[in-house]
């Protein structure tokens, strides 16, 4: 299932490497892409949107939704 993550916070290219390498070495995702002009992960993924959103607050940015 895809899902679509809005996330604020990120400044730069090393924000989105951070957020991308985190999600792609989660059990369960299978394809990651990040767009920092829009603040947008999309994933490919079978897991739920908590575990999702967990992932990327330790990294110290905020999900405003997931889709």
């Amino acid at each position: 299932m895809n899902k679509t993550i809005k996330i604020s916070g990120m400044a730069c290219m090393h924000c989105v490497n951070s957020v991308k390498e985190a999600l792609a070495s989660a059990n369960g995702i299978k394809d990651v892409t990040v767009d920092l002009q829009n603040g947008i992960a999309t994933v490919t993924t079978d897991k739920d949107d908590a575990f999702l959103s967990d992932i990327i607050t330790t990294l110290g940015f905020e999900v405003e939704y997931i889709k």
